[in-house]
Formats: structure tokens, C-alpha cells, sequence
């Protein structure tokens, strides 16, 4: 697991796992505000909107600490075409609140990204 670690440091991988990581409970808390959702559907929906920039390894771990703090909840079961068990989920008024204060801190810091790339010094 190190040695895999040690691969990506240094590259633009790097960056783009440790930004999907930080932001997957926002993006799942998003698509989940529209309808409740099964885990392979919401991967889906990730992929087809990023135009398949956005894939999530981790997303199951993401959606257990959702649940695990209330945030989303089991919205039903169904069985598929192919007698499989999907566990449809749903956010919670909590997950909304979090959401929320999500989105505004990841406004915040794009914004400060934004801004020190745009800093010039004067003279």
C-alpha cells in the first residue's frame, strides 16, 4: 500500500484522489438531494456528469460515514432485473444542513485558491 502511495506523490493523480476524497460526501449529499439513489447508480451519475473525469474508488466508505452520522439514510430495498438486492438511499434534513455547510466551505477555499493565483504584488 505504501509503495502505491509513493507512485502517485509527486503526480497530478495525487491531486485528484485527495480532491475526490475530500469532496465525495458533498458530490453524493448533491445527487442524493434530487432522488434517493443506490451506490452504483449514484457512480454512475458521478461518471456521466464529469464526463468520466470524476470516478470515486472509495464511494462505499463514503456513503457508511454518511450513514453512520445520520446524514443519509436507507430509503428502501428492491430487487433487480437480475436478483440483486439494491439498497436505495436518501438524504436526511441533516445531510442537507451538512451539505450545505459543504458546498460553503469548498465556495470558500476555491475562492481563496482563486485568489492567490490571481495575487500580484505592487510596487
Amino acid at each position: 500500500m505504501e509503495e502505491k502511495h509513493l507512485k502517485k506523490s509527486g503526480t497530478t493523480d495525487a491531486l485528484s484522489d485527495s480532491f475526490k476524497k475530500a469532496t465525495s460526501e458533498m458530490m453524493i449529499l448533491f445527487l442524493l438531494q434530487e432522488r434517493p439513489m443506490y451506490v452504483y447508480e449514484l457512480i454512475q451519475e458521478l461518471d456521466r456528469r464529469s464526463q468520466s473525469e470524476y470516478k470515486v474508488a472509495a464511494l462505499y466508505l463514503a456513503m457508511n460515514r454518511l450513514q453512520k452520522f445520520g446524514y443519509i439514510s436507507e430509503a428502501e430495498k428492491q430487487i433487480s432485473d437480475q436478483n440483486r438486492v439494491r439498497k436505495y438511499y436518501r438524504i436526511t434534513d441533516s445531510g442537507t444542513m451538512y451539505f450545505e455547510q459543504l458546498k460553503e466551505q469548498y465556495q470558500k477555499m476555491t475562492r481563496a485558491i482563486e485568489q492567490i493565483f490571481s495575487f500580484r504584488e505592487t510596487d
